[in-house]
């Protein structure tokens, strides 16, 4: 049984106000928080503001009954930035009972920029530091190390003891399968996913097309199988979150008349409906 949903409210809005705004118009309890902005402060992502910023917006999320379900954190994302890797890990760890956070998202370092065990022993580091938190550490398939191909994440999961996977079916649109020998065929979600479903413990909602550009979709109308899949994960037992990472704002989809931030709102609240949707309509033929 799925325990909540939530999403990136930052694609929604800068503003905490307009995070919770959004979340609220969903009707839900949770924000996988990544970048925010509190007035009166400097913005950023959640593990990287203030003390003091970071206190407020504990504070409006108790006040409007909203929890952080996962830290968005950047950790991962520079082969250069290790050291910021483990402040930011610190700050997660001192941080996360506050806004009931129990999971955080990091990456796996850029494709080809470290080696295999360098990238293993890294985030064995930033494993520890979280778990020591209260924090469990999953490791999103994001144009990294365990977006290469199944296999990649699978081992990296086993040598990382500790850590297990988000899932997010939309970043195998458009991407390569490092796995196979060149030219590289595209992967496709649905054998990712198959191939890695028993280290999964936190799914991203992302859904994508791809026709010699990328395009994202609304869910369930993309070529990332985010139907067939939301399906195979409630037939098989899944018991954490799902968030949603719509990426709307760049493809034309709410094109109109509207200013930028409020198309960005709309889309957010509409792309979180739409899931709601979905969710009933597989519910419907279990």
């Amino acid at each position: 049984m799925i325990q909540y949903l939530s999403g990136f409210a930052d694609e929604a809005g800068a503003a905490l106000a307009t995070q919770i705004r959004a979340t609220q118009e969903i009707g839900w309890h949770h924000i996988e928080m990544r970048n925010v902005f509190v007035p009166g402060f400097s913005g950023g992502n959640l593990h990287d503001i203030s003390d003091e910023a970071f206190v407020a917006v504990s504070e409006q999320l108790k006040a409007a009954s909203i929890r952080v379900n996962c830290f968005g954190t950047a950790i991962g994302k520079d082969a250069a930035g290790f050291e910021y890797d483990v402040r930011a890990a610190r700050n997660i760890a001192k941080r996360a009972e506050k806004v009931g956070a129990k999971l955080a998202r990091v990456m796996s370092y850029p494709i080809h920029s470290l080696p295999d065990e360098e990238v293993f022993q890294r985030l064995r580091e930033i494993t520890q530091i979280l778990s020591d938190g209260g924090v469990q550490t999953v490791v999103e398939n994001c144009h990294n190390y365990a977006a290469m191909s199944a296999s990649h994440a699978q081992r990296l999961v086993e040598n990382v003891p500790g850590a297990a996977l988000v899932f997010d079916p939309g970043n195998c649109i458009g991407f390569p399968d490092y796995s196979k020998a060149k030219p590289f065929p595209l992967q496709s979600s649905w054998e990712f996913y198959r191939d890695v479903r028993p280290y999964i413990a936190h799914f991203h909602v992302k859904d994508a097309s791809f026709d010699g550009a990328l395009t994202h979709n609304y869910p369930g109308e993309g070529q990332a199988d985010v139907k067939r899949i939301l399906a195979d994960l409630l037939a098989t037992g899944y018991d954490g979150g799902i968030s949603i990472e719509p990426h709307l704002e760049n493809t034309g989809l709410s094109d109109d008349t509207r200013s930028n931030d409020e198309r960005c709102f709309q889309s957010y609240v509409e792309y979180g409906h739409r899931l709601e949707q979905l969710l009933t309509e597989i519910s419907a033929v279990r």
